[in-house]
């Protein structure tokens, strides 16, 4: 992604609280009820049981991941139900049936480990989102596990991806294996935000310490620490929180637009105005940016406004296939039969899933039948 080439000077501003403070102020009294880290991944006697039923652990790796996956599928846990404001461990998402990415890959981690294969987290780098919500903006990701250099049919070996959301990220973002550790503090900050969410604020604090000791440059969990703090009108705490985040991903638009948010708040508008243009210096080098104003203007049948700023997107990123699938879109919306059929080729031969590059297909063809029709 270009923002990974921007460079910008680091921010003139300085808090008087160190960021290691907001953490030791952490409540303790809430450690012995909240989940511990060998808790995420543990397995239950049920789903041992489970493992033992359809895997079995004398074939070779390749069979073992695929009588898994074809367990999972028998039994509707490939379907579950997504729930975006809980994370769970894994034995809480195999009795509940529901749950966030993070909550279905600790789910997957564990059987898999369960029946002896290697599997790791892996993080994928979405864009950031530029819409507010309510007085904050929030920061995502998106996780899944990886197994590597398997055969499971045929004679190649080759990398598996088991991912519960797929749909939703077809893009081509960054990808990282991450350690169980990192992934542990995601699932920490995660709880704490859901816990922050519902006006629980010490144990939102609770979970972000807990995050913090398994992962401390972790510029997400800076942010809702961030956020906590100004939900308890500690504004120079919050400031604090937002300038580590920032110090660790300086081109982090959520932890930029909180912290001027914050400024305007208490009255610095010099502060702010300093923010704001380093917000808009990094969403004039966004794709993502252009793309999200281009899918609302064509939400709103604004196709000239739409166009507008998908050709800026274009400009930044010519390969990402969402955009061209969109300009397909807007070309279809003014008539243009031909020139959508070949966006929509292009678009085919970027995506890199099967399923969408299926969807695409299907798009083409039925273009084809009505011009013939």
């Amino acid at each position: 992604m270009l923002l990974a080439c921007a460079s910008h000077a680091p921010l003139p501003h300085q808090s008087t609280v160190a960021p290691e403070s907001l953490i030791a102020e952490a409540p303790q009294s809430l450690a012995q009820t909240q989940v511990k880290a060998d808790e995420i991944l543990a397995t239950t006697p049920q789903m041992r049981e489970f493992v033992a039923r359809h895997v079995d652990l004398n074939a070779r790796p390749g069979q073992r991941l695929e009588q898994l996956i074809h367990g999972m599928l028998d039994e509707q846990l490939l379907a579950l139900e997504f729930e975006l404001g809980r994370t769970r461990t894994a034995a809480q998402t195999f009795e509940d049936r529901r749950g966030n990415c993070l909550s279905f890959t600790n789910l997957f981690v564990a059987l898999a480990r369960e029946a002896g294969l290697l599997v790791n987290y892996q993080l994928i780098d979405v864009p950031a989102s530029w819409e507010r919500n309510g007085d904050w903006v929030v920061v995502d990701n998106h996780i899944n596990a990886i197994l590597h250099n398997l055969r499971v049919d045929g004679s190649h070996r080759w990398n598996y991806v088991v991912d519960f959301n797929m749909a939703d990220f077809q893009g081509h973002y960054p990808r990282e294996e991450i350690d169980d550790a990192r992934a542990f503090a995601l699932f920490f900050n995660n709880r704490g935000a859901e816990f922050m969410q519902r006006g629980h604020l010490e144990q939102a604090h609770s979970h972000l310490a807990q995050a913090h000791a398994l992962n401390p440059r972790l510029p997400a969990l800076w942010l809702n620490l961030g956020s906590l703090y100004r939900k308890q009108d500690q504004h120079e705490q919050a400031k604090s929180a937002y300038l580590e985040a920032l110090r660790l991903d300086p081109h982090a638009p959520a932890a930029l637009s909180n912290l001027a948010s914050l400024y305007r708040s208490l009255g610095k508008t010099k502060q702010a105005l300093q923010v704001e243009r380093r917000l808009s210096q990094l969403r004039e080098q966004d794709p993502y940016y252009f793309y999200q104003r281009s899918l609302t203007a064509y939400s709103s049948g604004q196709w000239l406004e739409a166009t507008r700023h998908l050709d800026q997107a274009l400009r930044l990123k010519k390969d990402e296939h969402q955009f061209i699938f969109l300009r397909a879109l807007l070309e279809l919306q003014q008539g243009q039969i031909e020139r959508a059929r070949t966006s929509l080729e292009q678009a085919q031969s970027l995506a890199s899933n099967a399923q969408t590059r299926a969807l695409y297909s299907s798009k083409i063809h039925r273009l084809s039948s009505e011009s013939h029709s």
